[in-house]
């Protein structure tokens, strides 16, 4: 028997050029204001994929991937939204073919923008052979003025300022948006105890969240800020000698840190894109190719050697990584955007083969020390 998901998944349809990605982006600000739970995913080939758990910190995953849809990125798309472990808005293609309609099956709720009737005449037949629930649909005019037809059961109207650079969001915006945010709305108490109701039972939990209150982050209307100088406190404040299962909102360093501090014990996290509790992939050393869509290159430099990850597709699965022979080096530097799981798995293949194990932080421009001599000091090294 199939599993339903009870989170909702709404849909952003409507053709090319009409707004989308700016309404989404702008639809997941109101929602980080409200501290709302979501998932913001990004199925089209050139688009975004980012996700925002409780409170975002203005840094998220965003895997970027030219070209056209292919089957493996539909199979991808369609597996995160059935398999979605928060409320998702999914911003789609604006000329859906063949097994793309895949993606609008797996929505639950849809809000269609246009610009012409002729394009939402055009939507509307392919929406029509849905069972998605229509939330909105909204005329686009770049340059003219709000105007709401209806707004009872679906709203209707005109939504105007949906410009990239320099956006006007209207009456029509906010009255979708908090019609969203009713749909989204679960308790976050809710959605934490159905999470860990469903962790390893042979781990301790670690809430990220709790962790960071116990020693002391600094926190505002966005949520917690993790400063490099608290690895030591966060591994100190982590059960000891056991499995950990690791959840919620953190940098990829602090993951990475955690990860290490578990071994040789199991480390779970969980991953709120699609993939739930998981154990991080396997690592293979020395491996004679590489995978499709992960690849690795290698470069020693003064701070010593760097190891530059790229992703080649939109989603990465939690399959075995294939990692190139890598030149001998007292201290690796991981550097290049990936998910949580990816870097916790070659966090605790790769420290017991390094004296010094650091994963560089955009956000500081700056690699942090997260395994090896000098942990305590937890400063930056560059």
């Amino acid at each position: 028997m199939t599993a339903i998901n009870l989170f909702p998944a709404i849909l952003i349809a409507g053709p090319p050029h009409a707004g989308k990605s700016v309404l989404a982006y702008h639809f997941s600000i109101h929602l980080k204001k409200t501290k709302t739970p979501f998932i913001l995913l990004r199925t089209t080939p050139d688009g975004e994929g980012d996700w925002f758990l409780e409170a975002e910190r203005g840094v998220g995953v965003a895997l970027r991937q030219k070209g056209p849809f292919t089957p493996e990125l539909v199979d991808r798309a369609e597996r995160a939204i059935r398999h979605r472990q928060l409320p998702m808005l999914v911003d789609v293609g604006g000329k859906p073919q063949g097994e793309q309609f895949r993606i609008l099956h797996a929505c639950t709720h849809v809000i269609l923008l246009y610009r012409t009737q002729a394009e939402r005449q055009q939507w509307q037949a392919w929406l029509d052979e849905t069972s998605l629930i229509p939330i909105a649909r909204l005329q686009s005019d770049l340059h003219g003025q709000d105007a709401i037809w209806t707004q009872e059961g679906v709203i209707e109207g005109v939504i105007s300022g949906l410009d990239r650079d320099q956006p006007r969001l209207g009456k029509t915006f906010h009255l979708v948006a908090e019609r969203i945010a009713g749909i989204f709305d679960y308790p976050p108490e809710d959605i934490l105890a159905r999470h860990l109701h469903t962790a390893p039972s042979d781990a301790e939990p670690v809430i990220i969240d709790a962790l960071a209150r116990s020693i002391g982050v600094t926190q505002d209307h966005r949520g917690y800020w993790w400063h490099p100088q608290q690895i030591p406190q966060a591994l100190d404040w982590l059960p000891a000698d056991g499995p950990i299962a690791l959840y919620g909102r953190g940098p990829v360093w602090l993951y990475a840190a955690i990860a290490i501090a578990a071994l040789p014990h199991a480390f779970y996290l969980f991953d709120a894109r699609h993939f739930g509790w998981m154990h991080p992939p396997e690592v293979i050393m020395n491996a004679p190719r590489e995978r499709a869509d992960l690849a690795f290159r290698a470069e020693e430099t003064e701070a010593g050697l760097r190891l530059y990850i790229r992703a080649r597709a939109r989603f990465l699965t939690p399959e075995p990584i294939l990692l190139p022979p890598l030149p001998a080096a007292a201290t690796l530097i991981l550097d290049g955007k990936g998910p949580n799981w990816l870097y916790a798995a070659l966090a605790r293949a790769l420290a017991p083969r390094h004296q010094q194990l650091l994963v560089y932080d955009p956000r500081t421009q700056q690699p942090v020390l997260i395994h090896g001599p000098g942990l305590a000091d937890a400063s930056f090294l560059g």
